[in-house]
């Protein structure tokens, strides 16, 4: 059977599906600009996964740690006894009784799933299923799993992402607990209807707030420090299961996204440390014209009258050196995003979910997403245009500190030049 192709016209549940129904057995190759995942099929049900960026092997231990099925002593231990033997991992769990080969199982089959939970989000990228007469997995470890439970998994999980994302924008983000009065206790049974209505659903004063256990296991890891990577790794829950719990927790008013308040800003940077802000690491090529960049923008301001640059600068004259300087560092920063938000479009004929997603691409490194003062970028994306929003030292949005992108009439097609930039004022 040839099966191969590009995603954009055949999609993961619809190749799933298709080796499901005729019990095919092979490999399917995925390859995305970030990841290259391999998903082994016998008799049309899935066996085993690979990913270059989430090595199984490597995630076994913490998957083990997350369910409690094993202490860092005894994991410890394990991972000298393969440092010495070279053996897998999984084998010398159970060898030497740190496990049962039942918990193995569910470790491994958790961690199969996770990878190939991932790829359903995939919307470009290559695709290649190598039939084989046979294939070989870990008879003994691993129990294959059904294409129709991933596929009604899958789905799911497809007609959610959107919604999630309307709140989790990025595994970066910082959640803290919101103040509220009313107890949070845990119930065993479900109380929020997972939907697309932006409707806030807090419990009326005086109450106590009920929340699943799962969701309540979310809740109790939010500090206010953890991104939502970390959450992640923290929690006994996958990936999708999280950031699901932290959408039901945000609309109930529980938490909310932790901004950096002025208070708890650093003080005042020196000169070296305003160089230090303007040359964010980056690739080799990029680092000495942004170091450049940085001792114009600061010698410039210094002797106004032989700035060279004074037509990127003229809006930020006011105030002192380091705020004057670091305003211009982020205009410079700004200027790197939008350009790559462009790249972006016309590689893939749409913009990014998040700016994260630039730095994931590699379109740009992911510390010119935030302003020298250590706050992301605010991002409005549509179906054709976005708006790239900074602040200034004192928070406040600039109509100067503006990036907007949107395709004229036709455009579209062509991925051909932008139109002219529109005059925002921004009403709160």
């Amino acid at each position: 059977m040839a099966l191969q192709g590009n995603l954009r016209d055949f999609s993961i549940s619809d190749i799933f599906q298709l080796i499901g129904l005729q019990r095919k057995t092979g490999v399917l190759t995925l390859k995305s600009r970030d990841d290259v995942v391999l998903i082994t099929f016998l008799d049309g049900r899935v066996v085993d996964s690979e990913s270059e960026k989430y090595r199984l092997e490597s995630r076994l231990g913490k998957v083990l740690l997350k369910r409690g099925s094993i202490s860092e002593e005894k994991l410890g231990q394990a991972l000298k006894i393969q440092q010495d033997t070279l053996q897998r991992l999984g084998y010398i769990l159970v060898k030497n009784s740190f496990i049962s080969n039942e918990e193995l199982k569910r470790a491994l089959t958790q961690q199969i799933l996770e990878i190939v939970y991932r790829i359903f989000r995939w919307h470009e990228g290559e695709y290649n299923f190598s039939q084989e007469t046979s294939v070989e997995y870990d008879r003994e470890s691993i129990t294959p799993i059904t294409t129709e439970s991933i596929l009604m998994e899958g789905a799911q999980m497809l007609d959610e992402w959107p919604i999630i994302e309307r709140q989790v924008k990025s595994m970066g983000q910082v959640f803290e607990k919101a103040s509220i009065r009313q107890r949070v206790e845990v119930s065993e049974e479900e109380n929020f209807e997972f939907d697309d209505s932006q409707a806030e659903v807090r419990a009326p004063k005086g109450e106590t707030i009920k929340l699943s256990p799962a969701v309540h296991e979310v809740y109790a890891l939010v500090d206010g420090r953890c991104t939502v990577t970390e959450l992640v790794e923290r929690s006994r829950q996958n990936e999708f299961q999280v950031c699901k719990a932290l959408y039901e927790l945000v609309t109930r008013g529980l938490i909310e996204e932790k901004h950096e308040k002025p208070s708890e800003m650093a003080a005042t940077p020196s000169v070296e440390e305003v160089l230090a802000a303007a040359a964010p690491p980056a690739p080799t090529a990029l680092v000495l014209p942004l170091i450049i960049l940085a001792a114009v923008f600061l010698l410039g301001n210094w002797v106004r009258f032989v700035n060279p640059l004074n037509r990127l600068t003229s809006f930020a004259t006011k105030g002192n050196l380091v705020d004057v300087t670091l305003y211009n560092v982020s205009f410079a920063r700004m200027h790197l995003v939008d350009r790559a938000l462009q790249a972006y479009y016309l590689a893939n004929a749409t913009n990014p979910p998040a700016l994260s997603d630039l730095a994931r691409a590699g379109f740009v490194h992911e510390s010119a997403l935030q302003d020298p003062w250590k706050r992301a970028y605010m991002y409005h994306k549509q179906e054709k245009n976005y708006y790239l929003i900074g602040r200034d030292e004192n928070g406040e949005r600039r109509t100067e500190l503006l990036f907007t992108y949107i395709l004229s009439e036709g455009m579209d097609k062509k991925l051909g030049a932008p139109a002219k930039r529109p005059v925002v004022t921004f009403v709160d």
